[in-house]
């Protein structure tokens, strides 16, 4: 029957790296109703016929999908076993990218994101007294447009892979606490401020892109333009050291910088203190439509996070002006 398969959105490989015991049990915090639960990977970030469209033959898309998984999969574990990206050669790469690209496309959020452009370009148009039936090369989404959509954005990933394959990739290692991950687990973050223009997307300059492997390891994409910031920071550096008026506060900025590069030239992993493990997971608790996930059952970040802004409980917002 059409639509009876269930369907992965986050691949269930990649979901068992957060999961514990023989049966891949995972915990799973609610935003919408602040429940905690525990369920097995099966039945996370799934959905009955989610890649389906009436005119096609069920799990086509789905088949070309799990082949692309099972490729990366087979790298993301070698990662995972030497703790190092030093092996991932160009070609795993690009696969990696690849999956990174569709990973960003196929989420839940994704088509969320875009029924609710529809439906805010609406409400917008009727603000203005126009009708948006009458409007020009527009009409509303009937149902199941929104999906029929996302899939076709979907089969242009390859266009996208270019965004993630060229970044400086690191490889962030927590020692203390364990990564979340979300059903929505590309994650972008911007420290710059580009008002009153977005700064979150996949070219922008100074984008970082995140992607949990594993409790313990998340893989991060980050634009180059950091690894010049870093050159250059740390040569400024060596002139005080010469000099001898080298403080410890510099003396701290030259070892950060020197891990940054070493890490990115040696695909060594980068110790994440605490703070920067909570970091990681705010982010995906910001970008997760509505389920976080773990492998153990302390969501109190989450719950400070949606105390503290109920909107939270949503994924990203998007307006339309």
């Amino acid at each position: 029957m059409f639509g009876s398969q269930l369907q992965h959105y986050v691949p269930r490989f990649l979901l068992n790296n957060f999961s514990v015991g023989e049966s891949s049990q995972i915990f799973v915090f609610d935003k919408h109703e602040d429940r905690i639960f525990k369920t097995t990977t099966r039945n996370v970030a799934a959905e009955h016929g989610f890649y389906d469209l009436p005119e096609d033959s069920p799990g086509v898309l789905e088949q070309k999908l799990s082949d692309l998984e099972a490729r990366a999969a087979d790298i993301i574990n070698a990662v995972l076993q030497a703790e190092s990206l030093a092996a991932v050669s160009l070609a795993d790469r690009s696969t990696l990218s690849l999956f990174c690209a569709v990973q960003f496309l196929r989420s839940k959020q994704q088509r969320l994101a875009l029924e609710q452009m529809d439906v805010k370009l609406q409400e917008a148009l009727r603000a203005k007294g126009i009708d948006p039936d009458n409007v020009g090369n527009y009409r509303p989404f009937k149902p199941g447009e929104a999906k029929y959509l996302s899939l076709n954005i979907l089969q242009s990933a390859g266009t996208y892979a270019p965004h993630f394959h060229d970044k400086m990739w690191l490889l962030f290692k927590s020692t203390q606490g364990a990564f979340y991950i979300s059903d929505n687990p590309v994650v972008l973050y911007n420290a710059n401020d580009y008002s009153p223009r977005g700064n979150r997307g996949l070219a922008v300059r100074g984008i970082a892109i995140y992607l949990p492997l594993s409790k313990h390891l998340s893989l991060g994409m980050i634009c180059r333009s950091y690894e010049d910031l870093f050159r250059t920071m740390r040569r400024k550096l060596m002139v005080f050291r010469l000099l001898r008026f080298l403080y410890p506060a510099e003396q701290r900025r030259i070892a950060f910088a020197d891990k940054f590069m070493r890490a990115a030239k040696r695909g060594e992993p980068i110790e994440s203190e605490p703070a920067n493990v909570l970091h990681h997971n705010s982010l995906q608790v910001l970008h997760a439509a509505r389920y976080v996930y773990s492998s153990s059952n302390d969501f109190s970040l989450v719950q400070e996070m949606v105390a503290s802004d109920p909107s939270i409980r949503n994924g990203p917002q998007y307006d339309v002006v």
